[in-house]
């Protein structure tokens, strides 16, 4: 209240390393930490509300390095998304051809955590595709693209 002039020991009780804090007025404020919690204080921090900030993006885990099928039969990828705090995630898939240029197709909502089929029935010309499967959790956190999968159509 005097401009940072004198301090007193207020502010949420925590072990974890405290990283930013934000005043835009007297009254209101953000501390926030590496343990992935934000604090907010509306009567100039007598009193926090604390909350999880989700910051850590998703995992996306591939089960198969090499599928083999025949044209106009059945792929089945599995894979499975590992998110703390999310339930669900919107999935890609990229898919780059023999020779040709990667495109995109959605997978849609998923659920996280169990185990997770891309199943389609194979009307790729015969070669060797690349296929990359990525999730967006809840809070918008992109995933990296998983390892690649090889399908060999023949």
């Amino acid at each position: 209240t005097d401009g940072g002039q004198a301090w007193a020991a207020s502010g949420p009780v925590t072990t974890e390393d405290l990283t930013a804090a934000a005043f835009p007025d007297p009254n209101n404020g953000w501390i926030v930490g590496d343990c992935e919690q934000l604090w907010n204080t509306t009567d100039g921090g007598q009193h926090w509300t604390t909350t999880v900030a989700d910051v850590t993006p998703p995992k996306v885990t591939v089960g198969k390095k090499t599928i083999v099928v025949k044209r106009g039969g059945t792929v089945a990828i599995p894979y499975t998304i590992t998110d703390d705090l999310s339930a669900t995630a919107t999935v890609t898939a990229e898919v780059t051809p023999p020779g040709g240029k990667a495109s995109v197709k959605s997978l849609g909502s998923q659920a996280v955590g169990g185990p997770l089929n891309w199943s389609f029935h194979c009307t790729w010309p015969r070669g060797r595709y690349v296929v990359s499967l990525r999730a967006v959790d809840e809070s918008g956190n992109p995933s990296r693209w998983s390892r690649a999968v090889t399908i060999v159509v023949k």
